[in-house]
């Protein structure tokens, strides 16, 4: 999982409510990563909290106090955070050669080492929308690079930025794509928590994503669909679904032996009825099962079209 990167130049805020409404929002965006597994429960700063500062008369730690009267579970969820100062604390070794290395271009500015550290160690910045240039969910970062034969070269790079509870969606998406992309059977089995962290699995899908591997990509993307269906699936029996799915009819479940066809093992234990099914190709589906109680989404079978007769 991934690392949070303070970026303490975004932390001015206009006044003292504007902070904690801004730190509470913030809180709530790097619960929702830390729950998906997109990120680790630890945040990396240049200072204690101390010693940076939101205000004149206001640092991190006392605006972070500030939220227990009104917003308890923001300021338990704060104070939880493992926290690494300074921010190069517990780097490897190749880690800090690179960022010493390395000068930072755009954005502007002497204390950019936060943004630089994301960019070479895929870290995740978050702070305070502060500016139009912070209230994104993602970062342009520019700098150069001295490299080991003196050469100096210019480097480019797009980092996730996390100043709002709403931009955990995109990030949390984009990350989801990435691990995706061009990975083996294997891999997307070994890393299905943070590739679809929507999602949960019976265990006979690994033996299905072998079996069909090279069919992989186009179960990747229908199970990638499911995953941001599961993710915003915020009220009402089901989510909103970003593709189309189809129950079994009545006859299947009321045929024995057909209806028996859709028990897989759940990840939970036991066997349960996959009836929902998504087209991933031609004669090719994903079975999956919903509760509405716990918002679970869960794929129990990925293959050949299941008997219908």
């Amino acid at each position: 999982m991934r690392e949070l990167v303070l970026n303490h130049v975004t932390l001015l805020a206009p006044d003292a409510n504007t902070t904690k409404g801004w730190l509470g929002d913030v809180a709530r965006g790097i619960a929702s990563l830390t729950h998906q597994r997109v990120a680790q429960n630890t945040l990396r700063m240049c200072r204690d909290m101390t010693e940076i500062w939101c205000r004149p008369d206001l640092s991190l730690l006392d605006a972070c106090l500030s939220l227990r009267p009104h917003d308890r579970d923001g300021y338990l969820f704060l104070m939880g955070l493992a926290q690494k100062a300074p921010i190069t604390r517990d780097l490897g070794r190749d880690e800090s050669d690179r960022l010493l290395a390395c000068e930072n271009l755009h954005p502007s500015g002497a204390d950019g080492e936060p943004l630089l550290l994301c960019a070479i160690t895929d870290g995740i910045a978050v702070g305070f929308p502060s500016s139009p240039e912070w209230d994104r969910d993602q970062l342009h970062v520019e700098f150069e690079q001295l490299l080991a034969d003196g050469e100096v070269e210019h480097a480019e790079e797009h980092i996730d930025n996390l100043t709002r509870a709403v931009h955990a969606e995109p990030i949390s998406r984009r990350n989801g794509e990435r691990l995706r992309a061009g990975a083996t059977a294997v891999e997307v089995w070994e890393r299905r928590r943070e590739a679809f962290p929507g999602l949960l699995f019976g265990p006979e899908v690994e033996g299905h994503f072998k079996q069909h591997a090279r069919l992989l990509p186009l179960i990747l993307r229908k199970l990638g669909q499911l995953d941001e269906s599961a993710r915003n699936w915020e009220e009402g029996p089901a989510p909103r679904w970003r593709t189309d799915i189809t129950p079994e009819s009545e006859r299947v479940r009321k045929t024995p032996r057909l209806s028996n066809a859709r028990l897989f093992e759940s990840e939970r234990g036991g066997r349960k009825l996959f009836y929902w099914h998504a087209r991933a190709a031609d004669g090719f589906r994903i079975h999956f099962r919903f509760e509405s109680g716990t918002r679970i989404v869960e794929v129990g079978y990925v293959g050949p079209h299941l008997p219908l007769k």
